[in-house]
């Protein structure tokens, strides 16, 4: 049985490969290399309304994920990593957007 949590990228699921967390748009590689940082979004130019429309986009993508691979606790480690990185924009107000219009769906 496989194990999730946020630095995880690939599990194996009844002999079925997961989808790869890093290959998600909004991850990256850790500074340290020791895993994903599950918020690492390219920056956005054009204002407000285009990263909240990227932002949105985002959050879809990491429902889809979420959904997928029944990964719930992966969101919890997207909220950390916004948290760790300390800058709120468009793309986090978009991303926080989609997801509570994610569960009104």
């Amino acid at each position: 049985m496989a194990t999730h949590s946020p630095i995880t990228e690939t599990a194996t699921v009844a002999g079925e490969v997961e989808p790869n967390v890093g290959q998600l748009s909004f991850t990256g590689p850790r500074a340290d290399d020791s895993g994903v940082n599950l918020w690492a979004p390219a920056p956005v130019s054009g204002g407000w309304a285009d990263e909240c429309r990227t932002g949105r986009s985002y959050g879809y993508e990491a429902v889809e994920y979420i959904r997928e691979t029944n990964d719930a606790a992966m969101l919890g480690g997207i909220v950390q990593a916004i948290i760790h990185r300390g800058t709120y924009s468009g793309i986090e107000a978009g991303f926080f957007a989609a997801v509570s219009m994610s569960l009104t769906a």
